[in-house]
């Protein structure tokens, strides 16, 4: 699955707001995603006050830290709970099964890496043909970016509060395993975390074949991301190692 353009973007974007509306979320208030009106795509969207999470995290106690990572695993899972009516992206009406889109967007990412050496062709067919076969429950609402980057908060007499949750521009309907391992293969769920989530969804299997799956996807965006930074060869044999896992056997 190719890159997205911002028009795209965009109108994902709003339609996520739209159904999380129990949750700190900015309003669309015009998304315009035709670019041939103003030269490029733009929208318009309500101010959300507060500072990112992550620049407040170090002045607040741990005990706190702890008891946001937790609400925060509370808000992912309620998300969780809004039921979709087809996969794949917000602002596509085409209805296909999760299998098909998700495998196709999985050989998207690891094919690439043939080339290079750090998959074989063999364990790209074998993978895709896996991911073709995952069959969830019901579409679910994704964010694909929940991390303290896209939180807002404020931090009064030492206590963090929740005051904005945005950057819903990769939001999907999909598995809701999907959200879980990108946030696992690319920040780490905390214990405190996965309590708060657990407590709402159930208990979540990281050992999965779908999961891995997903954290496999993830590490291939991630090796691309990080292509040309210090972090490259830490992302590029974090994919080998997660393609060579005995798991898959």
């Amino acid at each position: 699955e190719g890159a997205l353009d911002f028009g795209e973007q965009l109108v994902g974007e709003k339609r996520f707001y739209e159904r999380v509306t129990h949750l700190p979320v900015p309003c669309a208030l015009y998304v315009e995603p035709d670019e041939s009106v103003l030269g490029f795509p733009f929208g318009f969207f309500t101010h959300m006050p507060g500072s990112r999470l992550t620049d407040l995290l170090p002045r607040a106690s741990q005990s706190e830290s702890r008891r946001i990572d937790e609400e925060l695993g509370r808000k992912l899972a309620s998300v969780h709970q809004i039921k979709m009516p087809r996969y794949g992206r917000l602002f596509s009406n085409e209805v296909q099964t999760w299998g098909r889109y998700f495998s196709n967007r999985l050989a998207h990412r690891i094919s690439p890496y043939i080339k290079d050496g750090i998959l074989s062709m063999r364990q790209v067919e074998r993978f895709v043909g896996m991911a073709s076969e995952i069959e969830p429950d019901h579409p679910r609402l994704l964010h694909m970016d929940f991390r303290s980057d896209n939180m807002l908060a404020t931090l009064e007499e030492g206590a963090l509060k929740i005051t904005g949750i945005v950057d819903a521009a990769n939001c999907l309907a999909g598995d809701a395993l999907f959200d879980l391992a990108r946030l696992d293969e690319g920040v780490g769920l905390s214990p405190e975390f996965l309590k708060g989530y657990e407590s709402q969804r159930g208990p979540v299997d990281r050992q999965s074949v779908p999961f891995l799956l997903y954290r496999l996807e993830t590490a291939a965006l991630l090796a691309w991301v990080y292509h040309d930074t210090s972090m490259r060869d830490y992302r590029r044999a974090r994919l080998r190692d997660l393609a060579s896992l005995d798991l898959w056997a």
